[in-house]
């Protein structure tokens, strides 16, 4: 897959729901719960290894390149960076590796300095591509990490002008009220196993 995508001059997509996160982030979790497959630890340590080499730096910091040349893809859980973020902290929890999670908590960092308009989420209010995705993720990692910086971003997040259009669970309403109860809640919730961030 990575070299047919690579032939046609297009990069391979790094995110969650369309990429390479995908695919690392349920064999993490599926590891992390005892369903183990021959291979699999290799296959994250490959996917995790992938990733990790093409990470690239902004003046913000650690960031993945788009599909599209010279153009990073919005801070979303789709297909930026804070979702392979989160794919990678899965996969170094399940290896019990530091460098991955270690990667995948400045690269969050990273997104979160950028401003708006190079992050290009504030406008959206969904999960998918929207800010309530972002604050989801911050507010996982703040909660993993204990990091100040995190929970006060989340925090920030947490207070924004939500206005979806629709109902929907990735897009709309649904989506954006779960968000925003999490933030507000100590409480395990596991309804974003969904989306393959916990």
């Amino acid at each position: 897959m990575l070299t047919a995508l690579s032939r046609n001059g297009h990069s391979p997509d790094s995110g969650v729901a369309h990429g390479l996160s995908g695919p690392l982030a349920l064999l993490s979790l599926a590891l992390r719960e005892g369903v183990v497959v021959p291979g699999q630890r290799e296959a994250l340590r490959r996917l995790a290894g992938t990733l990790t080499a093409r990470c690239t730096t902004d003046p913000w910091g650690a960031t993945w390149p788009g599909t599209a040349p010279g153009r990073l893809p919005r801070a979303s859980w789709c297909r930026g960076s804070p979702g392979t973020a989160r794919a990678l902290w899965l996969a170094g929890t399940a290896l019990d590796d530091a460098a991955p999670r270690e990667l995948a908590v400045r690269a969050l960092q990273a997104a979160c300095r950028r401003p708006p308009e190079v992050r290009r989420v504030d406008a959206e209010p969904g999960l998918c591509h929207g800010v309530a995705g972002l604050l989801h993720i911050t507010a996982r990692f703040a909660h993993d990490t204990g990091d100040p910086e995190l929970a006060a971003v989340a925090a920030d997040l947490a207070s924004t002008r939500f206005r979806p259009v629709d109902a929907g669970f990735l897009d709309g309403a649904a989506g954006v009220t779960l968000t925003l109860l999490a933030a507000a809640t100590d409480t395990e919730l596991a309804w974003d196993r969904a989306l393959l961030l916990a």
